[in-house]
């Protein structure tokens, strides 16, 4: 699946997402160009565009007594996790939205924008 984050994420991000070509509107030299043209330039290239305008907490929620407080999505049980973990073995949007009708394509983005603030808040030790 070929990835284009734009500007408002972590450059870091881009290192997060395995198995899949990602870029950013920087790598592309579309630094410059904004709003529809630049979902423009995205569609021809790209499979998924994100950006982080999104409020994620409107899709995302914990609740104890549900997956035992387990990180899911609004009005779901599916674990955010599955939807990150699906994306890492290489599943396309589609296949994830069709294997979990009860996604819909926010539910993604807001899985990357969740990804992309715990990424920015956290402190991994990478092996040398």
């Amino acid at each position: 699946m070929r990835i284009l984050l734009n500007e408002s994420l972590p450059h870091d991000l881009a290192a997060l997402i395995l198995d899949h070509r990602v870029l950013t509107v920087r790598d592309e030299g579309w630094a410059s160009v904004k709003n529809g043209k630049l979902l423009a330039l995205a569609s021809t290239k790209f499979d998924v565009f994100i950006e982080a305008v999104m409020d994620w907490k409107q899709h995302i929620t914990t609740d104890p007594s549900i997956l035992h407080g387990v990180s899911r999505f609004t009005g779901t049980r599916v674990p955010v996790t599955v939807v990150l973990d699906n994306l890492a073995d290489g599943a396309t949007p589609a296949a994830i939205l069709c294997q979990y009708p009860g996604l819909r394509a926010e539910h993604l983005q807001a899985a990357f924008c969740y990804a992309s603030e715990l990424a920015g808040k956290r402190i991994v030790t990478l092996p040398e």
